[in-house]
This record gives structure tokens, sequence and C-alpha cells, in this order.
């Protein structure tokens, strides 16, 4: 029966602290979620966000796969609602049930992390030049929610120290890009972590970039925090070059993403995310290749239609 399932199941011994055996069964803990714990003990849990689910193999028998719903991630918080990366927007993407948020951090000249996504301030601030030459207290004094329709006067660009402590008490994965692919920013890896470290969230952090010399940068400094290779298009064997550098996962274009990514990432343990679906058609089949979450301008609609499938 399930519950006599379950009692043995809790009682088996682990290897490598994620794959346990017993007799007739071989089951492979492979996709717990970190943040709710879900019904294993402590044990059987993985830090790093990874694959979330269960495959139980019986002898002579397929196996099962018991994955949870893809996570809907907000893409710059509720960038259809507010303007992106203002605490409005990430407010907003707490009130309508995002499953995690994801936010571009940048190096202010006087070595403080802030959130914007141009290496510019003219598209989404009141302000001019660069991020990098202006001190954060100068950044975060401009207006961030002028240029959106309608405007939010109000509302600012923010550190990511300010981000974070917003972001604390709801449980939401917190999704970083460190925006290095154009700009250096020596010291933004030590200094993303430091904050990380000091809010206690390295287990709802994952540090992504698409320079991946700034990835090995955070595993030096940081090794507790999981990692995220983002892509421009499709690799050779994508699953390896992770594996080789040690990351924890990839994020991906989502037109890219197929039957052979998703299942070659669930197989090695790699999580799997894909950028920027807003699309109802396309976050339909990335749904249901099962991947762990996909990142979208639209949280509101893929969570309606997420309900719906």
């Amino acid at each position: 029966s399930f519950p006599r399932f379950m009692a043995r199941l809790l009682c088996y011994s682990v290897e490598n602290g994620t794959r346990a055996r017993d007799g007739p069964c071989t089951c492979f803990f492979s996709r717990l979620d970190p943040f709710k714990g879900g019904m294993f003990p402590a044990p059987f849990r993985r830090k790093k966000l990874g694959f979330r689910g269960l495959a139980v193999r019986a002898r002579g028998r397929p196996v099962m796969r018991m994955n949870p719903p893809t996570k809907i991630i907000a893409h710059r918080g509720n960038a259809s609602g507010a303007p992106e990366n203002t605490l409005e927007a990430f407010r907003q993407a707490v009130d309508i049930g995002a499953h995690g948020v994801e936010l571009d951090v940048q190096l202010a000249r006087d070595g403080v992390p802030v959130v914007i996504h141009d290496e510019t301030l003219e598209r989404t601030t009141d302000g001019t030049g660069a991020v990098a030459a202006h001190s954060a207290a100068e950044i975060t004094a401009l207006s961030a929610g002028l240029w959106f329709d309608p405007p939010f006067p109000m509302a600012r660009v923010s550190t990511l120290d300010a981000v974070l402590e917003a972001l604390a008490p709801t449980g939401l994965e917190i999704h970083l890009e460190l925006k290095t692919a154009n700009h250096p920013y020596p010291g933004l890896a030590e200094a993303v972590a430091e904050l990380v470290r000091r809010r206690a969230l390295a287990d709802r952090v994952m540090i992504s970039s698409f320079n991946h010399h700034t990835l090995l940068e955070v595993k030096r400094c940081a090794p507790e925090l999981p990692l995220a290779a983002l892509l421009y298009g499709r690799m050779i064997a994508p699953w390896d070059y992770a594996l080789l550098h040690g990351f924890q996962g990839l994020h991906p274009e989502y037109r890219s993403v197929d039957a052979d990514l998703a299942g070659n990432c669930r197989e090695r343990g790699l999580s799997l995310r894909a950028y920027t679906v807003d699309d109802p058609e396309a976050a339909r089949r990335l749904m249901a290749l099962g991947l762990d979450g996909i990142m979208t301008n639209v949280p509101e609609r893929m969570l309606s239609l997420q309900r719906g499938l």
C-alpha cells in the first residue's frame, strides 16, 4: 500500500545525500523543493535549487515521475504592471502569487550593488550616464517610474540590500542576474555574496549570468550559492558544460528548449528555467516538458494558464 511504501521509504539509507535503495525499489530524490521542505525529512533535501520531485522504479516496472508544477518567476518583478526592477514590481509579484522573482544587479561607483537592468540610466530613470559612474546614493535618488504607463512617480532604483530585505519574508525564489556581460564590475560577485549571506537567503537565491566567468568568481567566494548559466542560443551538450564548471542549473532562451535538453538536465540533476516566456502556447509546451521554472513579464497570465491546465 502507499502508506506502507512511504513508511519504508523514510527509513532508507541515503547515498550521496540524494539516493536511497532498498529491496525491490530504487528511489531517486532529484527535484525536492528546498523552500517548503516537502514531505521528506532534512537528509533527503537538496540545498541547491535543482530539480524537484520523485521518480520511483519498481522491479520490472517503468519509472513513474511525480513532478510539481513549473514555477512562475516574475521577470524583473511584475514588469507588465509596474516599472521593472522596482520594489513596486516585486510587491506586485508577491501579491499575484508568483513563485519567484528575477532581478538584475549592477555595481555603483562606490561598490554598492544596485538593481537595474541597463548599464546606463537613460531608459528606465530620469538620470543620464553609466551606472558605474554614479554612487548608490545618486542612483537611488532617481525616479525609476516616470517612463512607465501609467507613471509611477515615487518608484526609485533600489539597492540590492533593500530588495533582499523586502523579499526576505515572502518565501519566494530569488534569481539574481549579475550584469557583467558588457561591463566586468570587479568586486560584484563578492559584494552580492556578502549581502545574500547577511540576509541568510542562500537557500532561496540562485545566481545567474551570461558571463560565466562571473559565476566562477561567485563559486570561489561563496561555494554554497547555486549557480545557473544563462544561454543565448543552442549549445552542444550544455548539461555537460554545466557539470564541468560546477553549475547547478541552466537558464536558456525559451525557443532553444526541447525535450532533449529537458531530459538530459533532469537525468543529471540540473535545474532548467527558460526566459522570457510571455506567449501562452510556448508556456504550455515548456510546462509539459517539466521545466523547473519559466521567467515571464506577465506572471499573472501564466499563473492563470497554469491553473487551467
